[in-house]
């Protein structure tokens, strides 16, 4: 008689079953206050012998969650704003450095807007007001829009915060040049060639000034210091022709021809200079007309450029 109850009751188990009208399944109720434990939903917490038990995902501490609890980090939940998110309100920034003011000064300028970009260097001046990388960035835009006296102003800051730095004292020298000012000038950019003697651009910026005071010696021996011979007196050629000395400018180039033969942009000035004569280099002076119907050099521009 139970061997007969049971396999009555086996047969109706596997009959239900088979039709899909199998016993209901009571799911786990998660109550409003707490959702239950991903351990006691997928089973015990599997734990090493002697290691204590970690608490589940959901009753870990939002500062675990955010600064690692273990080896493997859980992720933040979605629309947790972390204590380090700099979106957060509650983050607190750090203060503003200058250069960020310096960058958009920079791009200001870059798209015209002087007066903005010059309120950008001002509130750089403000964080940092003995910062001369500012002061040379502000006093660079003042040169360039022509406010001189107040770009040497800034400039003369710089140099008094950093009295070593040849590119402020060029700067400077350039700002005094500009004016006029070409005995100061030429102070500051030897100076300039004096802390870094080898600067390419610092002697051809105080051979240029020289030039002005008339001493296109002293002018030749700065850029013999940085160039070639034949290159440095094609320059001062260059210098003087532009101060309208051509009979001197003429001298220089026919040295520089002199020394090379083949510079052929010493060779054209020669020809800008004496249009009617061609140069001869073994006499050292112009010679004679050229010959009628003989061909003549290709029109040349009203001046061309030195070469550094």
């Amino acid at each position: 008689m139970r061997v007969h109850h049971f396999a009555v009751l086996l047969l109706l188990t596997s009959g239900s079953l088979g039709c899909g009208a199998g016993w209901p399944l009571t799911l786990p109720r998660f109550g409003r206050s707490e959702p239950p434990s991903v351990a006691n939903t997928y089973g015990p917490a599997m734990n090493m012998p002697g290691t204590p038990a970690k608490p589940s995902f959901w009753r870990q501490p939002l500062e675990w969650l955010t600064a690692g609890g273990g080896e493997s980090p859980a992720p933040t939940p979605p629309g947790v704003i972390t204590p380090d998110d700099p979106l957060s309100l509650r983050n607190t920034p750090q203060k503003v450095s200058p250069d960020l003011y310096v960058k958009a000064a920079q791009l200001y300028e870059s798209n015209g807007n002087l007066e903005r970009a010059a309120s950008q260097y001002q509130l750089a001046l403000k964080v940092a007001p003995n910062d001369a990388g500012v002061m040379v960035g502000y006093a660079r835009l003042l040169d360039r829009q022509g406010n001189f006296e107040e770009a040497l102003a800034w400039y003369g800051q710089a140099a008094e915060q950093q009295p070593d730095n040849p590119s402020i004292r060029n700067d400077l020298g350039l700002c005094l040049a500009r004016q006029g000012r070409f005995n100061e000038s030429a102070r500051e950019l030897e100076y300039a060639t004096r802390l870094r003697p080898q600067e390419t651009l610092y002697r051809n910026n105080l051979a240029k000034v020289l030039i002005e005071l008339d001493q296109p010696q002293d002018a030749l021996q700065h850029l013999l210091a940085v160039h070639p011979p034949a290159v440095a007196h094609y320059n001062i050629g260059f210098l003087l022709y532009q101060k309208q000395q051509t009979q001197l400018a003429g001298e220089h180039f026919m040295r520089a021809l002199e020394l090379d033969r083949s510079f052929v942009k010493a060779e054209r000035m020669l020809q800008l200079i004496h249009p009617q004569q061609r140069p001869s280099v073994a006499s050292g002076a112009p010679s004679e007309p050229a010959a009628p119907g003989e061909p003549r050099a290709a029109a040349l521009p009203r001046m061309l450029p030195p070469v550094h």
